[in-house]
């Protein structure tokens, strides 16, 4: 299925328009992202090393699979 018509028939589940079905999804991935990395800083003193940009986006990956 292509990513246009599966994002249609996610929005028609949630009822919204498929406009408003990608500024959601949008936004959580932005939050979802920032919560993670104000987690990471907020352990900073605590950490040996830090991670990197790729590091913390598996972590978010991780995190949406589990």
């Amino acid at each position: 299925m292509s990513v246009v018509k599966e994002l249609k028939e996610r929005a028609r589940r949630h009822g919204k328009s498929m406009e408003q079905e990608v500024r959601d999804l949008l936004t959580q991935q932005v939050r979802d992202r920032a919560s993670v990395l104000a987690q990471i800083e907020a352990a900073w003193p605590q950490q040996k090393r830090r991670p990197g940009a790729r590091e913390i986006d598996a972590w978010i990956r991780a995190g949406r699979e589990g």
